[in-house]
C-alpha cells in the first residue's frame, strides 16, 4: 500500500481495511502460511519532516508443533504499531510504502520456536515426551558406565592402539 504523502490532510488520515494474503510472499516450505489478509486500522499524520503511523495490525497464519506436527492457528496481534517514516530518505516521489513495513513487522512478530500447548490453552501436546528415554544400564551403575566410555573412545584413538 502506498500512500501520497501531499494527499495526507492536517488532520491526519485514518485507514481501515484488508489486505490480501499475498503481501507476505511466503513459499510453501515456510513454516507459517497466512490464512487471511492482514487487518490494519491506521493513523496517519503529516509533520513536514515525517509521516508518523500509528494503529492496529493482525494477521491470522497456520503452522505445525515443533514437537507433534500439528497444525494450529497463529495469532499476530501488534495493538500499538508505530512507524516513522522520514520525508527527505523517501523517494522523490513523495510516496511511502506501508505494505513492505507492515509486512516485516508482522513476520517479525512470529516465534522461532512454535509449541501448540502454548498457543492452545485446553491441548496438551502430546509430542511433549515423545523425545524422552531413559536407559536402565546408564543408571545402574554411573561409574562403570563412564571408565567403559572413556575406553571405547580410547579405542577409536589410533595413537593409543597397540
Amino acid at each position: 500500500m502506498k500512500i501520497i504523502v501531499a494527499d495526507i490532510p492536517e488532520e491526519g488520515l485514518h485507514l481501515k481495511g484488508q489486505f490480501e494474503t499475498d503481501i507476505f510472499e511466503l513459499s510453501e516450505e515456510d513454516d507459517f502460511s497466512p490464512t487471511q489478509g492482514v487487518r490494519y486500522d491506521l493513523k496517519l499524520r503529516n509533520l513536514e519532516s515525517l509521516v508518523m503511523v500509528e494503529g492496529t495490525l493482525y494477521a491470522l497464519f497456520e503452522s505445525k508443533c515443533s514437537r507433534c506436527l500439528a497444525p494450529f492457528p497463529v495469532h499476530v496481534v501488534i495493538p500499538e504499531w508505530e512507524v516513522d517514516f522520514v520525508l527527505e530518505d523517501e523517494e522523490e516521489s513523495g510516496l511511502i510504502n506501508l505494505g513492505e513495513r507492515i509486512r516485516e513487522d508482522l513476520l517479525l512478530e512470529l516465534p522461532s520456536y512454535l509449541v501448540c500447548e502454548e498457543f492452545l490453552a485446553e491441548r496438551k501436546c502430546p509430542g511433549e515426551t515423545s523425545g524422552h528415554f531413559e536407559s536402565t544400564d546408564h543408571t545402574k551403575n554411573p561409574e562403570t558406565q563412564q571408565a567403559d566410555t572413556w575406553a571405547a573412545l580410547d579405542g577409536l584413538n589410533p595413537e593409543k592402539k597397540d
